[in-house]
């Protein structure tokens, strides 16, 4: 290629009314074929004229294609670029108190209550939010809703449980880190990177679905001016769930109409009994095609894993939790196409297949009726208007089981705990996050004495997980969990060297209907321990109806 040819491709390409990613693409390669014909001091002139043009474009080509006055800005910018001047006025909405001198920096949010956390009038983007809260409800993570609308619509276009929003679902907390979304402080931290773009106005809040009031709730949301974008994308984020039924042979993350791309999935599963559950296929099915435009092989290649799973992450995705293969384990994982958005320009489909191991008549096998609860919030930028989203689950479909919950510290249950004779008994401590504001604690002082007793009675004969919520201490000690006089599961090491709250899955428990007592002993300590407390939170005893 000579000189005058490659100069006029170059210009033609930047003639063209957008400068997509395609187009930097092809001038990078047209460069670097005339670079390897050429003398390169000949080209050198040429390359810094079509670098300026490009960069000065780039602004413009994400405007024009949908991304938002500034999606091309959205991405890390370099360390190296850090010193130039940002673009848009740096502005903050947070939960403190308008007395700057006051250390009232959190809402109280009542049950059933919903709170705007942002209100923000003109264009701009929102680049950094930032959440966290405290309430007794030991499942808050599904119940408080997190919704945005966009330049006055008044269907959401974003709807999640701020556990599943954040890359964690079934209730629980975990730590997280990638690109997008982030969770820090023992899961509670929950931080999102996502672009918020809008032309109009932006409105944030936050819906307690919970029974019980969230005393505690702090937020902070960081956005820039902006100036307003003709076709802007909007970011959107849509909560399903999908219930046990066996004959329900997949679920459906996303159902969506207009143009726009698509950029994340979170998947949750609880699964409803023994065996790996992710066998089924995600499928795409681009601009409304009825059969699918492409396929993935399973959950390992749908969250860049395999051969099973392991919690682990990188800057777009990975496994977020994972309690194993057992009835009763929950997993989570997400999958983030920053590098490989999917565009459509009708519509978008996506699912996954229902499909996964589990033995029947005693046998392993391949099956498509596992009785799993699956769940799931998808992440794409579209223009508006969007397809007013399906009703959210309530808050008895989001948790996908019944129990019987003890709770040791309420008056009547605290009657019933036993211990050895002329052993101080457990005591009550209260606190922020514990289940319902309060544990017991007890604290033997000899091995021999170290045995806690509950009695407690089932309905119905069947298979029961048994859960412990048990707060890990610098001087916590290995107790291992007895029914009826029976070792169940492995022993449970409670020690940490700073305050932790874990909820294990103990043992899937055979009980027949009646009476039964549950004990706990200690088996001894770690060396680091100081002692062998006992910090018992709840006590958990599913079924899966």
């Amino acid at each position: 290629m000579d000189t005058k040819r490659c100069s006029a491709v170059a210009a033609s390409l930047l003639r063209r009314p957008r400068c997509s990613r395609r187009l930097r693409d092809r001038a990078a390669r047209v460069l670097a074929s005339f670079a390897r014909l050429v003398n390169p001091l000949a080209v050198a002139p040429l390359v810094a004229l079509l670098a300026a043009l490009l960069a000065a474009l780039a602004p413009n080509a994400a405007a024009q294609s949908g991304g938002g006055p500034s999606a091309a800005s959205a991405t890390v910018p370099s360390l190296a670029d850090l010193f130039r001047p940002p673009e848009g006025r740096y502005h903050r909405i947070t939960s403190s108190h308008q007395d700057v001198n006051s250390n009232l920096d959190y809402l109280p949010i009542a049950a059933g209550a919903e709170v705007t956390i942002a209100r923000i009038s003109g264009a701009g983007i929102i680049r950094h939010l930032w959440l966290t809260a405290e309430s007794d409800d030991p499942y808050y993570a599904r119940m408080l809703v997190l919704r945005a609308r966009w330049d006055g619509e008044t269907s959401p276009s974003i709807e999640a449980p701020i556990g599943d929003f954040f890359a964690v679902g079934n209730a629980q907390e975990a730590p997280v880190d990638t690109l997008p979304i982030r969770v820090a402080g023992d899961g509670r931290a929950r931080v999102s990177w996502w672009p918020m773009p809008f032309n109009k106005s932006a409105e944030l809040s936050i819906r307690n679905d919970s029974n019980r009031p969230a005393r505690l709730t702090f937020w902070q949301v960081d956005w820039f001016d902006a100036p307003p974008c003709p076709n802007l994308r909007t970011f959107h984020a849509q909560f399903r769930a999908t219930p046990r039924q066996g004959a329900l042979r997949q679920h459906r993350v996303a159902e969506i109409l207009g143009r726009g791309h698509y950029v994340g999935t979170v998947l949750s599963i609880w699964s409803g009994e023994a065996g790996w559950p992710g066998e089924g296929d995600d499928r795409f099915f681009v601009d409304l095609s009825e059969t699918a435009t492409f396929i993935g092989s399973g959950f390992e290649s749908a969250f860049d894993d395999a051969w099973g799973f392991r919690v682990g992450m990188g800057p777009f995705g990975g496994v977020t939790s994972f309690e194993g293969t057992g009835s009763g384990a929950r997993t989570t994982a997400c999958r983030w196409h920053v590098l490989d958005p999917v565009a459509f320009e009708k519509g978008l489909g996506v699912t996954f297949e229902r499909q996964g191991y589990a033995q029947r008549n005693g046998v392993w096998q391949l099956t498509g009726d596992r009785r799993d609860a699956w769940s799931s919030v998808a992440f794409w930028y579209q223009e508006e208007p969007h397809a007013t989203f399906s009703a959210l689950p309530s808050p008895q479909e989001r948790l996908p089981f019944a129990e019987l919950r003890l709770e040791p510290e309420e008056e009547e249950l605290l009657e019933l705990l036993q211990v050895p004779d002329e052993v101080t008994p457990p005591v009550v401590e209260s606190g922020p996050f514990w289940a319902y504001g309060a544990q017991v604690r007890f604290v033997p002082t000899k091995l021999e004495d170290a045995v806690l007793s509950l009695p407690f009675e089932v309905g119905a004969a069947r298979d029961y997980d048994l859960y412990l919520r048990l707060t890990r201490t610098p001087d916590g000690g290995c107790w291992q969990a007895y029914i009826d006089g029976l070792p169940v599961g492995a022993p449970l090491d409670t020690y940490s060297p700073r305050s932790l709250l874990r909820e294990p899955l103990v043992a899937t428990v055979p009980l027949e209907r009646g009476p039964h007592v549950l004990e706990l002993r200690a088996t001894g300590k770690q060396l680091e321990s100081t002692g062998l407390a006992l910090g018992l939170d709840s006590v958990m005893i599913r079924w899966y109806p």
